[in-house]
């Protein structure tokens, strides 16, 4: 009897040892994608203000920022290891954000939009666009982030930087995070505790970062982006190349082309959110949706019991979700 306890003892000693260090790899991608989520939200909330600020980020500051995104708590000096915190150090033509992990990593985004800009040679890039970088330890804050090691996926940060699928103003097309579902550059779901559907335009900003990464994957083309490739990389959504409606509230629905590609979410109001990214300033899509200009990423909605990516609207594309129109 005791040898059988012992045995019985040892057998778990084991399962929790085997057990113990996976549940704490997933809790620590978790909180490391959690807090790229909010790098990648927050840029796109300064890109938004850089358009509403005549194009600059030098008056993107602190006190703008926590009117237009309050779900954060923007600063100019360390986030500390406060979970929504986001640090910010800006120019005229960039801004550079940071956040923390719980697993002692500080996430940093940059976004340059003019190709003169002295930041790049001090970050030793090559060209405008977004990228990313990684340390660890403490302080985190935006305006001690490193000068080189910047790529343009989260995935590659630390290694050789390459170039951006776009060159355009922020929110243009961007390739940013590590596979599965986190978050692109482009628009910010609309800010606000009243926003119901905040979650679905935060599925569809999470998609489009996975579509994003999965382009320079697939040697920059959408073509081969499909919903077989998703299921695999992204399985916290439901993808199809169908219909999506309100159940499940994961489901994202999906048409491409080889430089574009069109998701749709649907939101609890009975709205449906439309992106589509396009990285290629001469594909066919930019006419026949009427898109505000060549090349980037451009958002839209209707309202109805279903949407599909492969029926939006070819009218009312904007370039943030509270500019979409109604197709």
């Amino acid at each position: 009897m005791v040898l059988v306890v012992a045995g019985v003892l040892f057998v778990g000693a084991i399962l929790a040892a085997i057990a113990i260090p996976t549940f704490l790899g997933v809790t620590s991608a978790k909180n490391d994608r959690a807090a790229q989520s909010n790098l990648v939200n927050g840029l796109t909330e300064a890109a938004a203000q850089y358009q509403n600020e005549n194009q600059s980020f030098s008056t993107v500051n602190v006190q703008l920022l926590n009117q237009s995104a309050p779900e954060f708590t923007w600063t100019t000096g360390p986030t500390g290891t406060s979970f929504d915190a986001i640090s910010i150090a800006n120019g005229d033509q960039h801004v550079t954000l940071a956040t923390w992990s719980p697993t002692g990593s500080c996430w940093y985004g940059v976004e340059i939009s003019d190709q003169h800009d002295p930041i790049l040679a001090v970050d030793h890039l090559s060209q405008p666009g977004t990228y990313y970088n990684r340390t660890v330890g403490s302080p985190c804050s935006a305006d001690s982030a490193p000068t080189s090691g910047w790529a343009d996926t989260f995935s590659s940060v630390g290694t050789a930087q390459v170039s951006p699928s776009s060159t355009d103003a922020p929110g243009s097309a961007a390739a940013p995070p590590t596979t599965g579902a986190t978050p692109t550059t482009g628009a910010t779901p609309t800010s606000g505790a009243s926003n119901p559907d905040r979650n679905a335009e935060t599925n569809l900003t999470n998609a489009l970062t996975e579509v994003a990464s999965q382009y320079q994957n697939k040697n920059q083309s959408f073509s081969t982006v499909n919903v077989a490739l998703l299921d695999q990389q992204a399985p916290e959504f439901a993808w199809t190349t169908g219909p999506v409606n309100a159940l499940p509230p994961n489901a994202v629905s999906i048409a491409n082309g080889d430089q574009d590609i069109t998701l749709a979410a649907y939101g609890p109001t009975g709205t449906c959110w439309y992106a589509v990214e396009v990285s290629d300033q001469n594909d066919p899509i930019i006419a026949a949706d009427h898109l505000p200009q060549p090349g980037g990423v451009f958002y839209n909605k209707t309202t109805g019991p279903s949407c599909s990516a492969g029926s939006a609207p070819t009218t009312g594309w904007g370039e943030s979700y509270s500019t979409a129109g109604t197709g």
